[in-house]
């Protein structure tokens, strides 16, 4: 079983990952569009995503006690950002909402 810092660092290392990476598809995107992109914005993605990841990872410990599936939605938080959990929440609303005009 791991130790709780151990946890908590794997925790950390995973938002961080999906936070670059997250990072990274902006920089690949702004360079296909000619669009500057600064390490100062570079910097701010990767914070923005971090928290985004951070977030999503307390909001799934709220549902589940199985770490694995905490660092899963964490690092899919930290990869999607603040924009990508928007677009999920919208679409997971708008489904809802559509299902209950039906019934």
């Amino acid at each position: 079983m791991m130790d709780l810092i151990e946890e908590y660092i794997l925790l950390a290392g995973i938002v961080i990952f999906g936070a670059t990476a997250h990072a990274l598809a902006q920089l690949s995107t702004a360079r296909r569009s000619n669009e500057t992109f600064d390490l100062i914005d570079f910097v701010i993605a990767l914070v923005i995503s971090a928290f985004s990841g951070t977030i999503f990872g307390i909001l799934a410990a709220l549902w589940w006690e199985n770490s694995l599936a905490i660092h899963a939605l964490a690092g899919m938080g930290a990869f999607l950002g603040l924009k990508g959990l928007n677009a999920i929440s919208e679409a997971l609303i708008n489904a809802l909402v559509n299902k209950a005009r039906k019934s």
